[in-house]
């Protein structure tokens, strides 16, 4: 089973493998699995920050690279 995180328009930002693995009748496996969704939040968070400052560079000029 996996676990799809989407942003506020309905648009998957971010995935958890496995979410079976965690044993969620345990403090520790919720907070493991807490602490994968954290995870996983803020690598959506930067892909999105990157994503605006490749588009905002490309605005601004248009004919520079990557």
């Amino acid at each position: 089973m996996k676990l799809i995180l989407e942003n506020d328009a309905g648009e998957p930002v971010a995935e958890i493998q496995d979410a079976e693995q965690y044993d969620l009748s345990t403090v520790r496996g919720r907070a493991m699995l807490i602490d994968e969704i954290i995870l996983a939040l803020g690598q959506a968070d930067r892909r999105q920050v990157l994503e605006l400052i490749r588009s905002t560079k490309h605005a601004e000029h248009p004919d520079a690279e990557d």
